[in-house]
């Protein structure tokens, strides 16, 4: 089975946690890709890191939520058109959090199909952060001092 590319991680990462991957959890996440875990998988395990449940959403409505994926990821809050579709589907479709995530990583804003409004000046801001993130997660990589500085602060999975 082929394996994820570490840039789908780290969308991953800037889209939960607003932050670069760091190297060894982009390590861990591609030794579980190779051994069969999806994106869709990876999205749902990050979804329930305590990171993400315990200090960036905890008590915090649906709303906020997606919007702060939209922050994270497009620099913007998420428009009406796009907030009223994912209310749905999280009613109608059996999506969580994860899903919606994934859904927006995955996007082909190019499609026909674009009921999103997800535009190329949205994914130009995406590709910016995922290059950064990129050569902070390569740059920090260097050094075992930098990341332990790094590491988060809960250690479960890694």
């Amino acid at each position: 089975m082929i394996g994820l590319d570490s840039k789908q991680i780290q969308k991953l990462y800037i889209a939960y946690f607003g932050r670069p991957a760091d190297p060894n959890g982009i390590n861990y996440w591609l030794a579980k890709s190779k051994s069969g875990y999806s994106l869709k998988n990876i999205s749902r395990e990050l979804s329930l890191q305590d990171e993400y449940t315990k200090f960036i959403i905890l008590n915090r409505d649906i709303d906020y939520q997606i919007n702060q994926l939209y922050l994270n990821l497009f620099g913007r809050k998420v428009d009406f058109d796009g907030l009223k579709y994912w209310l749905v589907s999280l009613e109608n479709n059996s999506y969580d959090i994860s899903d919606i995530v994934f859904d927006l990583i995955s996007f082909d804003y190019k499609s026909n199909e674009n009921h999103l409004n997800i535009t190329s000046d949205d994914y130009q801001v995406l590709d910016n952060r995922l290059y950064s993130a990129q050569l902070f997660t390569e740059e920090l990589s260097l050094s075992l001092f930098w990341v332990d500085l790094y590491r988060p602060k809960s250690l479960d999975p890694w």
